[in-house]
């Protein structure tokens, strides 16, 4: 127990459960500003396989899986691309993060190195440069629509070189 003073005539005791009430609110209010992390956001996507089979052709410096919104000019509606596989890889795992829509998801091979695609992929996109893929045997184009927190298992493709 203490005294405060507010005047030399009157004074006040205060007891030691009424000192403490300004340090709880403070701590409420601390406590109340940090939020718990409600965590990671839903994603939707497609996600699949690739097998590869066979010695890989010279040409092909990589595989990807692409996702068009348009099967013309495909240049001008790439939308995503997967983590690549390298040349002599025996298979490769994708997931591609997309909006809700419809997508076209193909395999395609890279006649160059994927660090030139990724920088050069601007030029791809405005028509200047024609996109350099091949086509890898594949006549799968998945014709999926992609719905809001939904992830798109696709069959396994099967490439032979």
């Amino acid at each position: 127990m203490f005294l405060i003073s507010n005047s030399i005539d009157k004074c006040i005791i205060m007891s030691d459960k009424y000192r403490k009430a300004p340090f709880l609110l403070i701590a409420a209010i601390v406590l109340y500003g940090c939020s718990m992390p409600e965590g990671l956001e839903p994603v939707s996507g497609v996600e699949g396989d690739v097998e590869f089979q066979g010695e890989w052709p010279d040409s092909i410096k990589a595989v990807v899986v692409i996702a068009l919104d348009s099967l013309v000019h495909p240049e001008q509606h790439l939308i995503a691309y997967s983590d690549p596989a390298d040349s002599g890889d025996t298979e490769l795992h994708y997931f591609i993060q997309l909006m809700p829509g419809n997508y076209f998801i193909v395999a395609v091979g890279l006649k160059i190195d994927i660090s030139i695609f990724i920088t050069q992929r601007e030029d791809y996109e405005s028509g200047e440069k024609e996109l350099p893929i091949q086509e890898l045997g594949i006549y799968d184009i998945y014709r999926t629509h992609v719905f809001s927190e939904d992830v798109r298992k696709l069959d396994v493709w099967s490439v032979s070189f």
